[in-house]
């Protein structure tokens, strides 16, 4: 296996969004969709296959978003490296006020993004 990820729905609690997501929701959880793992093989790093598994998981997020009320996509980083990677491929990604390796990407934002 050369890189893979996997996902799931989950939810952004009020005091773990950044300021602009919690705009309009209340004190309510957020449906958000979690990157709960990106991995590429070490003999395969280099090649853009995490770039591309990103962006497929970002074009995934906007296809779904609307059918199920999905606010963003939530990304735990494993460390200062990965929010170096993720924050130099999506610069719209928002770090939590609770957690600096917790990043946030509207679903707006992604959909600006793109055009």
């Amino acid at each position: 296996m050369a890189a893979y990820y996997s996902w799931c729905m989950a939810h952004l609690a009020h005091d773990d969004a950044p300021v602009r997501a919690r705009r309009g929701a209340g004190r309510y959880p957020q449906p958000v969709a979690l990157l709960a793992r990106l991995g590429v093989a070490r003999d395969h790093e280099g090649r853009g296959l995490g770039a591309g598994m990103l962006g497929d998981v970002v074009l995934r997020l906007l296809a779904i978003s609307d059918q199920i009320g999905c606010r963003g996509l939530l990304i735990h980083c494993e460390d200062e490296r990965a929010r170096a990677f993720y924050q130099h491929l999506l610069p719209e990604l928002e770090p939590s006020p609770t957690d600096e390796l917790h990043l946030v990407l509207l679903t707006k934002d992604a959909r600006r993004s793109l055009r």
